[in-house]
C-alpha cells in the first residue's frame, strides 16, 4: 500500500453550487463536512483490536461526501484488512444523490492513490 496524506485527501474543500443552494434555500440542509481533525479524534477512540478485526462493521449515518468513510476505509486498509472486506464491512447512509456519487468516486480515487489492486466493477457493486 502506497503512503498518502489522508488529511489532504479529506480536507479538500468540496462545495458545489448545488450544495451552496441547499445550505441557503428553504431552511437549508445544514450539511457539514467533517474535517480531518474531528475525524481523527473520533477514530482515536476505536481500539486497535476493532480496526484489526475483519468482521467488525463500521457505519456512518449521514456520510455527506464521505470524509468519515474515507478515513475508515483508509485505516482498515492500513490495518491489513483487504479492500473487498473493507468495503463490505463499511456502511453509510446519505440523502443527497450527488453526495453519494461523489463519495463513491472519492473511495475509488483513494484506492487508486493507495496503489490497491482492486476490481472496479466489484467495488462499485459492493458500494451499491
Amino acid at each position: 500500500m502506497k503512503r498518502v496524506n489522508i488529511q489532504q485527501i479529506i480536507d479538500i474543500p468540496y462545495v458545489s453550487p448545488e450544495r451552496e443552494a441547499r445550505r441557503k434555500g428553504g431552511g437549508g440542509s445544514q450539511e457539514f463536512f467533517t474535517p480531518y481533525s474531528i475525524i481523527e479524534k473520533m477514530a482515536s477512540k476505536i481500539s486497535k483490536k476493532d480496526w484489526d478485526n475483519p468482521e467488525k462493521i463500521f457505519g456512518e449515518p449521514c456520510f455527506g461526501n464521505g470524509n468519515i468513510l474515507l478515513y475508515i476505509i483508509y485505516n482498515r486498509l492500513k490495518h491489513k484488512i483487504d479492500w473487498e472486506t473493507t468495503l463490505k464491512t463499511t456502511y453509510g447512509v446519505e440523502l443527497f444523490q450527488d453526495n453519494v456519487d461523489e463519495c463513491k468516486e472519492r473511495i475509488l480515487n483513494l484506492l487508486d492513490q493507495l496503489g490497491i489492486d482492486y476490481d472496479k466493477n466489484l467495488a462499485m457493486q459492493i458500494m451499491n
